[in-house]
């Protein structure tokens, strides 16, 4: 049976705050996210689809509040592709589309 991806956010967490980062909205969301992704079965690597489905909920939010989400999940899946324990493909994720326009 593969480890679920609430099992791997709670490693992360664990190590992240070993480190003496608090993570604490950031821990919420990422536990968030992981359980979406554990809901709609999800197994296997991180996708670009699993992170920006979830990452743009709800739906009338703010754009910066997608962008912030996926960032959120872009640091997770940097710490799984860099991990030797992980066996997580690289994702790699388009920069938000929420950032301002250049004057």
């Amino acid at each position: 049976m593969k480890t679920t991806i609430l099992a791997k956010v709670h490693a992360y967490l664990v190590h992240r705050r070993a480190l003496g980062f608090q993570l604490k909205c950031e821990g919420q969301q990422l536990q968030n996210f992981a359980r979406y992704a554990d809901g709609l079965g999800h197994r296997g690597p991180l996708t670009n689809q699993l992170a920006i489905g979830w990452a743009c909920l709800p739906k009338a939010a703010d754009r910066l509040y997608w962008a912030r989400r996926l960032e959120i999940v872009r640091t997770f899946a940097q710490h799984r592709t860099t991990n030797p324990d992980s066996s997580t493909a690289p994702v790699r994720f388009s920069p938000p589309s929420s950032f301002p326009a250049p004057l």
